[in-house]
């Protein structure tokens, strides 16, 4: 079974993108691309599907 990772995050919120809904910028992958995420208060959970890389085998 694969370990899972665990982090507390506080970051503050708004109310601005979401017209009344709660929303958050994030800034994600290395070049730390602004995305606006706005929030289910009934769920704890997020996900963040990245894009596949490509693997590189070395040889010794």
């Amino acid at each position: 079974m694969p370990e899972t990772m665990t982090a507390l995050l506080r970051m503050p919120i708004t109310n601005v993108f979401g017209q009344g809904d709660y929303s958050v910028t994030l800034h994600l992958g290395s070049e730390k691309s602004p995305v606006n995420l706005l929030l289910d208060t009934g769920s704890s959970t997020l996900v963040v599907k990245a894009p596949p890389t490509k693997q590189t085998l070395i040889k010794n």
